[in-house]
């Protein structure tokens, strides 16, 4: 059981290992400290070796508007009125995506795969 519980967790990075993964969360007043909390969560979670601090992007990241752009696929989801992520991971290595799923879960937020 143990056994394809971790192959499912591994296929599961696998398929998800080049996609990018975007954590949104409900506005809130709260939305600085989630954040804070699911970033210390994120790098607590990955592997010292292949760290992920360098792949988080939040709004008040420079870059943030141009990695959300370029990973939007379909533009109508691109307006002013489109709720936008709490923070985007660029995942590179599958302990990224592990990261980021037991976080958001964790925090209790929905996650979204583009």
């Amino acid at each position: 059981m143990r056994t394809l519980i971790h192959a499912l967790l591994l296929l599961l990075a696998v398929v998800f290992l080049l996609s990018p993964i975007t954590a949104t969360a409900v506005v809130s007043s709260h939305e600085n400290s989630t954040q804070q909390s699911l970033i210390r969560c994120l790098v607590n979670q990955s592997i010292p070796s292949h760290p992920i601090s360098a792949l988080i992007y939040t709004p008040e990241n420079s870059s943030y508007s141009l990695v959300l752009q370029s990973y939007i696929r379909n533009r109508l989801f691109n307006t002013s009125v489109t709720r936008k992520p709490l923070l985007i991971v660029t995942a590179t290595h599958a302990s990224h995506v592990q990261a980021a799923i037991l976080c958001a879960k964790y925090q209790g937020i929905e996650m979204k795969v583009r």
